[in-house]
């Protein structure tokens, strides 16, 4: 079972790594997230504001849209990261390990 502070923090990085990339001044507007999303203007506010966090479906179309870096920084509290983003020829798992290769994201990683 979750604790209520745990959510907390949950809505609150989502909230802050959303404000850093959605709204006035920001290099995305809540409209031309809501059109690449097609999750509600008023929703994407309620996000925005920490009210609500969204579902998975509109999670993953926050991360397919944003930069990596967003996806990277929700996932960092439960140990995760490094997010690349990839094209539809390479999303499946000879690309993603070659893509790892050649980048030298494999030697970063700390094995138990």
């Amino acid at each position: 079972m979750c604790e209520i502070e745990h959510l907390r923090n949950t809505r609150e990085v989502f909230r802050t790594n959303l404000n850093l990339h959605v709204g006035a001044k920001r290099r995305f507007t809540v409209e031309a997230i809501s059109d690449a999303t097609g999750i509600g203007c008023d929703a994407i506010r309620r996000h925005l504001r920490g009210e609500t966090t969204p579902d998975l479906g509109n999670l993953l179309a926050y991360m397919a849209v944003l930069p990596a870096s967003f996806a990277s920084a929700i996932l960092a509290p439960a140990g995760l990261g490094g997010v690349i983003k990839m094209d539809e020829s390479e999303a499946d798992g000879a690309h993603m390990l070659s893509r790892m290769l050649a980048t030298g994201w494999w030697s970063r990683i700390t094995w138990p």
